[in-house]
């Protein structure tokens, strides 16, 4: 048996003695841990960014397949770019806020999503049908019902910009 099946075997078969392990260490080693982690976000800004994003997207894409796609639960717009979670029952700012303190920290809800198992009371709504939602007594509109895919001009066909090769600061300059 080589060192490197022989080590697979011992972590398989010491799984929660090695999670142990760790979650001591990163208990006892907090402080230095963190101070660890600020030095490297600090000399590495765009990574950390990179980082942030992707872990975002991962959390975000996640949750969007949980609750159906990457495709509006109303009218049935597939551009990721504008699709968000709702709750069905309304009240999202209050629960966010509960979570984390803010209403615009989404990172938080989307891993207390993930957390809880995808819990039913969430559905996949673009930004056009969660704001009539809202503004109509928490109905969407029946005159959105299936009408997004419609738009000529619809372009990407629900891939980001990056996946066409546009880096995501040039959308946000050009407001996209």
């Amino acid at each position: 048996m080589s060192k490197q099946e022989s080590n697979r075997k011992y972590r398989e078969a010491n799984k929660q003695r090695i999670s142990d392990y760790h979650s001591n260490y990163r208990e006892e080693h907090k402080v230095k841990l963190t101070a660890q982690q600020a030095a490297w976000a600090k000399a590495n800004p765009e990574q950390r960014r990179r980082n942030a994003r992707n872990y975002y997207y991962k959390l975000r894409d996640a949750a969007m397949e949980a609750y159906g796609g990457l495709v509006c639960n109303w009218c049935g717009i597939d551009e990721p770019l504008v699709l968000g979670i709702d709750h069905i029952d309304g009240g999202g700012n209050a629960h966010r806020k509960e979570l984390s303190g803010k209403t615009t920290n989404t990172n938080v809800f989307f891993r207390w999503l993930r957390d809880n198992d995808y819990p039913p009371g969430f559905q996949v709504l673009c930004m056009n049908c969660n704001h009539a939602k809202s503004r109509n007594g928490n109905a969407p509109l029946e005159s959105l019902r299936g009408r997004c895919n419609d738009h000529p001009r619809r372009g990407s066909r629900g891939k980001r910009p990056e996946a066409h090769g546009i880096p995501i600061t040039v959308v946000m300059e050009m407001g996209l």
